[in-house]
């Protein structure tokens, strides 16, 4: 049996790389920063994270389009939510670690990012839906 036909396989199937996503954001987040590390401008580093794990829900909020039990806007809105729920726990959880900071302007940037993400997902997610529903022949 494969592990999308059972009732939570997909789901669980999909949500795996959200859920992998997010957790390489906390472990780098806590991390003391490398100062030998390749330096990008901080806002846009938070920009292009947060961007990526809205675009990464992508397919698990496909999953529930393809099941009928979302809408399109539901869907992208949920992506979008959770990306920036993520960035707002990142910020309070480096507030409670002494060698890192928390800054508002980063989660203005993360959700600069998810909006951009959001509007990618709006355009792409219908598209997703019909190729994996389309019926071979």
């Amino acid at each position: 049996m494969r592990l999308e036909r059972h009732p939570l396989g997909g789901a669980l199937l999909h949500g795996i790389l959200p859920a992998l996503y997010t957790a390489i954001i906390f472990v780098k987040g806590s991390a003391q920063a490398d100062p030998s590390a390749f330096q990008v401008n901080d806002k846009v580093a938070h920009a292009v994270v947060f961007f990526g794990l809205a675009v990464v829900c992508g397919p698990f909020a496909g999953y529930y389009l393809m099941r009928g039990k979302a809408e399109l806007r539901g869907a992208v809105l949920g992506c979008a939510a959770y990306a920036a729920a993520i960035g707002a726990a990142l910020e309070v959880w480096q507030s409670r670690l002494p060698h890192r900071t928390a800054d508002v302007w980063d989660w203005v940037a993360d959700a600069v990012g998810v909006v951009l993400a959001a509007w990618l997902l709006s355009v792409t997610l219908p598209r997703y839906v019909g190729w994996r529903t389309r019926s071979p022949g």
